[in-house]
């Protein structure tokens, strides 16, 4: 995720739809979030803490698929300052079966530009 802050953002949060767990495993987050948690509806939230404005901050997540892990779900993002959303990004993916989880291989899938440089701060 890249996040290109027009403000100071005092507690910056990225919350996750529930679709981007879904047979999915996190490898590594780099850098690492201050907290990591989950909001009330199920939603992992990673809060990054203050970015000042004209600041860049990019926040990695590599992801690994479980092979049976076929379909297609939500992969909404939200970009918190505290509580009050300030972008959103809605998001599908859909995962395809491989010829190699047929052979029995796990098949590997990495999400990790996804940007809300497209902000909406006003």
């Amino acid at each position: 995720f890249t996040i290109d802050a027009d403000r100071r953002l005092r507690q910056a949060i990225v919350r996750l739809d529930p679709g981007w767990l879904e047979g999915m495993s996190i490898n590594s987050i780099t850098p690492q979030p201050v907290s990591e948690s989950s909001d009330g509806e199920g939603r992992p939230t990673f809060t990054l803490g203050r970015i000042d404005a004209g600041e860049r901050f990019r926040f990695f997540i590599y992801f690994q698929t479980n092979p049976t892990n076929v379909g297609r779900r939500s992969q909404d993002v939200d970009l918190l300052d505290g509580g009050d959303v300030v972008a959103h990004i809605d998001r599908t993916v859909t995962v395809f079966p491989s010829l190699l989880t047929v052979i029995g291989a796990e098949a590997k899938y990495s999400f990790s530009c996804a940007s809300l440089s497209e902000s909406i701060f006003r």
